[in-house]
């Protein structure tokens, strides 16, 4: 799998059976998902909306996201955090870095 097919060489493209981009998603598709994966939190229609805002959330996110998660003290995990933490994977996939630059291979 990779996020950059924009730059893989034709040849090997015609190697794949399928290609399947998964688009930003939907304020409607985050609703169902936060529900999905965080059945226990009460997220408002403001960090919904925040969220859709961000026009990069997609379905892979919130399954980081509740893989992390589910080591972390239940206590702990509230709807600003998971809200926090998508605004975080957001900023990361996007090479939005602070520190240390990007990752990844120089092409």
């Amino acid at each position: 799998t990779t996020n950059l097919r924009q730059i893989m060489d034709p040849a090997m493209a015609r190697r794949f059976s399928l290609c399947i981009e998964f688009k930003p998603m939907t304020e409607e598709g985050i609703n169902k998902l936060l529900g999905k994966y965080f059945p226990e939190l009460s997220f408002t229609e403001e960090q919904v909306m925040r969220l859709d805002e961000l026009k990069t959330v997609t379905p892979g996110d919130f399954g980081t996201l509740s893989g992390r998660v589910c080591f972390m003290n239940p206590e702990k995990v509230t709807a600003d955090y998971i809200v926090e933490e998508i605004y975080k994977i957001q900023r990361d996939k996007n090479g939005d870095f602070t520190i240390g630059g990007r990752m990844g291979f120089a092409v």
